[in-house]
């Protein structure tokens, strides 16, 4: 991830990640996170790891010229 103008630019997706299976892809602009504006890459990570298992984070991003809504689903602990 890199700070964007715009909010924060994925710049690679691991396969196998949560972001991956999201459909979230390289380039895509993620301008919100759980409804709230988002302009720092740190922030980002930040809401990521404060997530509790089994929660879901809603995220709106920028995809070409497209506005997207995508939900990462953090898996429940076993």
């Amino acid at each position: 991830m890199e700070d964007h103008r715009d909010g924060v630019r994925i710049v690679e997706v691991t396969a196998g990640s949560l972001a991956a299976h999201t459909g979230l892809r390289a380039g895509d602009i993620i301008v919100d996170a759980a409804g709230a504006p988002l302009k720092r890459s740190g922030a980002l990570a930040a809401l990521v790891r404060e997530q509790p298992p089994g929660t879901w984070l809603p995220l709106k991003l920028r995809r070409d010229k497209e506005t997207l809504d995508f939900v990462v689903r953090f898996p429940a602990r076993k």
